[in-house]
């Protein structure tokens, strides 16, 4: 099953937030980070490892908050460690 499929066959909210990039240069979802974190991954630079996530930081231009996502991948990392 692809990406896309998978994305439009989840139905609750909950499911649809694995799917929100956190990530926005690389593409890398919150579901990527939380299978990440449950495959062993412990730190900001773990989770960079393993994902790919911050490689090609450009925050400014690709997240629409206008900031590095390190500390929202920080974030989820104490929620699901």
């Amino acid at each position: 099953m692809s990406y896309e499929d998978e994305k439009n066959r989840v139905k609750t909210p909950k499911e649809k937030k694995m799917f929100e990039y956190i990530c926005y240069c690389d593409k890398v979802t919150k579901g990527d980070i939380v299978v990440a974190i449950m495959g062993g991954a412990k730190t900001l630079q773990d989770i960079m490892k393993v994902t790919g996530a911050m490689a090609h930081s450009n925050c400014a231009v690709n997240n629409p908050t206008g900031k590095c996502c390190g500390n929202d991948i920080k974030e989820i990392i104490e929620i699901y460690s």
